[in-house]
């Protein structure tokens, strides 16, 4: 017979409750409580505080995880530019020789991953193919204006600005299709085959970044926490089941 009330299964402690941190979800810890109760059923207040032990060491260690992952992000953060070809940039390249250039940043390879250059690279190669489409349209001079129909090639994004640069335009009396063509060729074209070229690059700088930020020596200390708390888990468990064992031989 249990000698545990459904109340005490049911809710949190308040001293559970009251080790977390201000970031910490009481009801993921209580989820956590009453999975270790389902599975080991305790019949009375010894075996419920193993429990509520077995419950702090495990949260604890899931705190330990989140340390190490945001003390190495803080790191990279910190060692990161917004500035193209900066230094870690730099060292990420240079066993490439093809890569005589930098085309971005440690900070935009950061910020980024591979769903995000999936994604960017086939929008930028859908903008540049739709470019060079409206530059082949406009250069046949056998046909009348095609301006309008240009245009209708092109990006969202590339026409937006088209209307934003058309703005900046002095009066002039070349044709607009010229001035289209031109602003294709010298403006969109090179950028836009610069920032395919950067996001070939960014796997190269994340992987750079992400290895100058790894800390062996915070790491060796997160992982001896990590084990001590393991070691206090595998004997918290041990005593939980001694104290089962001999109930169920006591009930015999």
């Amino acid at each position: 017979m249990s000698l545990v009330s459904t109340s005490q299964r049911n809710s949190l402690p308040e001293h559970m409750s009251a080790a977390l941190l201000p970031w910490e979800l009481s009801s993921e810890l209580h989820d956590l409580y009453k999975a270790y109760q389902e599975q080991f059923q305790p019949s009375g207040p010894a075996e419920l505080e193993l429990i509520e032990q077995l419950t702090m060491i495990s949260f604890k260690r899931r705190r330990i995880a989140l340390a190490e992952r945001a003390s190495h992000m803080a790191t990279a953060q910190q060692r990161s530019s917004i500035e193209r070809g900066d230094q870690v940039t730099r060292r990420a390249l240079c066993a490439d020789p093809s890569r005589d250039r930098s085309h971005t940043s440690s900070h935009e390879a950061l910020k980024t991953d591979e769903t995000a250059d999936i994604r960017d690279k086939r929008d930028l190669a859908d903008s540049l193919r739709r470019s060079e489409t409206a530059i082949a349209l406009l250069e046949d001079t056998s046909k009348e204006d095609l301006t309008s129909e240009a245009l209708a090639l092109l990006s969202d994004d590339t026409r937006a600005w088209w209307g934003d640069h058309k703005e900046d335009l002095e009066d002039s009396s070349e044709p607009l299709s010229q001035h289209l063509l031109s602003f294709l060729r010298v403006d969109v074209i090179p950028l836009l085959r610069n920032g395919l070229k950067s996001i070939q690059q960014r796997p190269l700088v994340r992987q750079q970044i992400h290895g100058e930020s790894l800390d062996p020596t915070r790491l060796t200390i997160l992982h001896k926490m990590d084990d001590r708390l393991a070691r206090q888990f595998d004997q918290t468990l041990q005593t939980l089941e001694r104290l089962q064992s001999g109930a169920r031989r006591r009930r015999k």
